[in-house]
């Protein structure tokens, strides 16, 4: 992309009109300057050959006196426009040389303000609709709908740029109001949404086969994060794009009348843009989560296409037990009573997961022999069917709380649960694969819908455990203070498990060393 780009605007005086105003002068002044003078030659060369054959000496005398101040007259016209010009071109050239350092200076500091302000906090204009990376959208002049494709500080205006159509000053920083204009993506001209350029961007692909219920999940998760989690912690949680809100409006409205959400179809997904922005916090975050269709992962030539990859900052992966053959054949009759109602997902869990590596090791920039960094939530959803919930959801956390005094925290509990599930039921590679190739891996189990879908029934949809993954990924990506918030949790028990009786040298011990020790078997 140029950095340089011919606008529909006026250039500033110091870079255009003031150098022309200095050509006008000096090729016009001295023009009618040369007329002047040689009409006044002229005069005088009238009444010089008057004076030759004029016998009166006294009327000689008094040509003569008049050739004189003819040409005296024409040779100061050139001598006075000559010191006018002079002096107003050297005033100009200093004006103009001032005024484009300053502007230039300007300029430099601003864009270099923007340009390392925007690389240090990650904020970056990128398209929810096409993925797109730009370094300015295009504006659209309220007024006569003129398309600015470099609103920023330059030749044009530093602060502002005057639409040469319609003469109306478009400021050129956000803080001036341009944050206000509208704007849309030079790619695919799709309108682009104020927040987009001006947070710190955060993108979270959620992969998974056809039907695996990564839409239900996004919504619902959105939903308790909002109501039971922002409402609670001071943040602020809003949709930049209205269409985005009106989406999320319906779909929750849907699913709170126990209908499930329509199926994904698009392949190349939009972003569903979420800002979130944290107490105290100068900038917040504009989260992208990307929810392509599950062919997505089914055709290798959809998965090339999911250009985004290039941008994540986490990812969350869903399986469909019953999309795990091993689980399936082992509960083959149980299943096919309730398959309508849980529509396995058609695509294997390793298929999935192996295509998703491939756009990954396609789209970031890897370290030979090192982790991939990004953090991956691994969820096991659909657990409210075939007593899922109670084999590696909430109620088995519980009881494996119970038997090993190691695991402290029902997350804890949940991720050895799932992980062991996976593994009994062949997927063992998987996980392995998993642990090998990331960093930082999480194993959840939860369901979107706390219930198995029903035509009859319109009681709304109520989740079981869609938070903490979506918690989990929002803290280790710096979206939200998960890490400190467990760390508090982690504190606070160890401060009540202190034994009463025990006086303060005894307390202290307990909570600074023993709490720290493994527990005696």
């Amino acid at each position: 992309m140029k950095l340089y780009e011919p606008q529909p605007a006026s250039l500033i005086y110091a870079f255009d009109k003031g150098w022309r105003v200095i050509s006008f002068v000096w090729t016009h002044i001295f023009a009618k300057t040369d007329i002047t003078a040689r009409w006044w030659f002229s005069k005088g060369s009238d009444f010089k050959l008057r004076a030759q054959y004029q016998v009166n000496k006294v009327l000689k005398f008094w040509l003569w006196t008049l050739v004189i101040g003819c040409y005296v007259a024409g040779f100061f016209q050139y001598i006075s426009a000559m010191a006018i010009v002079v002096i107003f071109m050297f005033l100009q050239f200093i004006l103009l040389i001032v005024w484009a350092s300053i502007s230039g200076i300007l300029m430099a500091l601003l864009s270099g303000f923007n340009y390392i302000y925007g690389n240090v906090n990650k904020i970056f204009f990128r398209c929810p609709d096409c993925h797109a990376h730009m370094m300015i959208p295009i504006y659209i002049c309220p007024r006569c709908a003129t398309e600015h494709s470099r609103l920023w500080p330059s030749v044009y205006g530093v602060f502002h740029h005057k639409c040469e159509k319609c003469q109306i000053q478009l400021p050129t920083l956000d803080v001036l109001g341009r944050k206000d204009i509208i704007r849309r993506c030079p790619t695919c001209k799709t309108p682009m949404n104020k927040d987009i350029g001006r947070m710190i961007n955060v993108h979270i692909p959620v992969i998974g086969g056809p039907s695996a219920g990564k839409s239900n999940y996004i919504i619902m998760a959105t939903n308790q994060f909002i109501e039971n989690y922002a409402n609670t912690h001071g943040i602020k949680v809003s949709f930049p794009d209205e269409k985005h809100e009106l989406d999320y409006q319906s779909n929750v409205k849907r699913l709170s009348s126990g209908t499930e959400l329509v199926k994904t179809t698009n392949i190349v997904p939009q972003a569903y843009n979420l800002a979130i922005k944290k107490p105290r916090d100068m900038i917040g975050r504009i989260v992208y989560i990307y929810d392509a269709a599950g062919e997505a992962y089914s055709d290798e030539r959809n998965t090339v296409l999911q250009t985004y990859f290039r941008y994540i900052h986490g990812l969350i992966f869903i399986i469909d037990p019953f999309s795990i053959e091993q689980f399936v054949q082992e509960h083959e009759a149980e299943i096919e009573k309730i398959k309508g109602s849980i529509r396995p997902s058609s695509l294997n869990v390793m298929s999935a997961y192996e295509r998703m590596m491939n756009v990954i090791e396609s789209s970031v920039k890897f370290t030979r022999n090192k982790k991939i960094g990004i953090p991956i939530a691994v969820i096991v959803l659909k657990t409210d069917a075939l007593d899922l919930e109670d084999r590696i959801g909430r109620p088995a956390a519980s009881r494996i709380m119970l038997t090993d005094p190691l695991i402290s925290s029902e997350e804890d509990a949940i991720n050895t649960l799932v992980d062991k599930f996976l593994i009994e039921n062949g997927l063992g590679n998987f996980v392995r694969d998993l642990q090998a190739q990331f960093e930082k891996v999480r194993y959840y189990s939860c369901s979107a819908l706390g219930r198995l879908p029903d035509p009859v029934n319109r009681t709304p949809y109520e989740p079981i455990g869609v938070l903490d993954p979506f918690l989990w990924l929002l803290g280790e990506i710096g979206v939200i203070n998960m890490r400190s918030e467990r760390s508090r949790n982690a504190d606070s028990a160890h401060k009540s498990a202190i034994p009463s009786g025990m006086n303060i040298f005894q307390k202290a011990k307990f909570y600074f060393w023993d709490s720290l020790l493994p527990p005696k078997k």
